[in-house]
């Protein structure tokens, strides 16, 4: 999972944090302080690619909205955190109430929940994404015949049956697994 994380100066140290947090959590971050408008290409390459985006906000900075309502525009994913004790806080709460706002998330921490704030959000975004995936193919006669007693004769649902046959070939397959170590 790919993360943009952006951080105002004023908590340089929970900034230098949460992206070790993150890429513990098996993520792959990439990391823009929230100072001026001005961005880097590679900052907005890095946001582009991004499956969801984090925003450590300490202040308002006045181009934080504008930021936030394209990614949201998107429809990517977004976390709001802010510290217990900042002014920000009674504002972004506000926010959270609003039901147009779906792919955001706003949440609150302080030095000893930090971790478990962030490692819950990655759970809750690979959650979605592996429910969010949809695949339609075309089968021939014999196979939809079999795939339609599959409830019956293996007492299980179609789409779970497909999955796990999925899996199971992801987990045999040595080929993929040397993918997968060469992409981290």
């Amino acid at each position: 999972m790919r993360i943009h994380f952006f951080a105002t100066k004023a908590h340089t140290e929970n900034a230098k944090k949460i992206p070790q947090i993150l890429k513990k959590a098996g993520c792959h971050v990439g990391f823009e302080f929230l100072e001026t408008e001005k961005r880097l290409k590679q900052d907005i390459a890095d946001e582009k690619k991004a499956d969801a985006i984090i925003i450590e906000i300490a202040e308002e900075p006045s181009f934080l909205a504008l930021r936030i309502a394209s990614v949201l525009n998107e429809k990517k994913p977004v976390l709001l955190l802010y510290s217990e004790t900042s002014p920000v806080g009674d504002d972004l709460r506000s926010l959270a109430s609003e039901t147009m706002f779906r792919y955001l998330t706003i949440a609150a921490y302080n030095s000893k929940n930090l971790s478990e704030v962030l490692r819950e959000y990655v759970k809750t975004l690979k959650k979605e994404k592996e429910a969010a995936a949809r695949f339609n193919f075309i089968l021939n006669s014999d196979l939809e015949k079999f795939l339609n007693w599959v409830p019956f004769g293996k007492k299980t649902a179609k789409s779970d049956f497909v999955r796990e046959l999925i899996r199971e070939a992801m987990e045999e397959d040595e080929e993929y697994r040397a993918f997968l170590k060469k992409k981290r």
